[in-house]
């Protein structure tokens, strides 16, 4: 952006390149400002609490799963005794599964 001037003609040049899918002004500035500030266009650390979800879990829910491997998401957390949401989530990101509800 500092060799243009401005979002509108980084968006009009990404425009020329990639096509109509292009960000738009406000994230192609807000990236800009990021890489000013930290150096990097990767997201920034954000606040709350982090994820409580230990390997001990993980196994929990791919023990049961190989058990029963058509389980739904409500039954794999009930037989885990864990909340259907961390079912979901293990499921999902760490075992690269895709679960259906019911």
């Amino acid at each position: 952006m500092v060799k243009f001037d401005s979002a509108t003609v980084v968006q009009q040049k990404l425009r020329a390149e990639f096509g109509i899918n292009t960000p738009g002004l406000t994230c192609i500035k807000d990236t800009f400002e990021r890489f000013c500030e930290t150096g990097t266009v990767e997201d920034r650390e954000r606040s709350g609490r982090p994820s409580s979800i230990s390997e001990e879990t993980i196994d929990k829910v791919s023990d049961a799963l190989k058990d029963k491997p058509q389980s739904s998401v409500r039954s794999v957390a009930t037989d885990c005794s864990i909340p259907p949401t961390a079912t979901h989530r293990i499921m999902t990101e760490y075992l690269a599964l895709k679960p259906y509800k019911a």
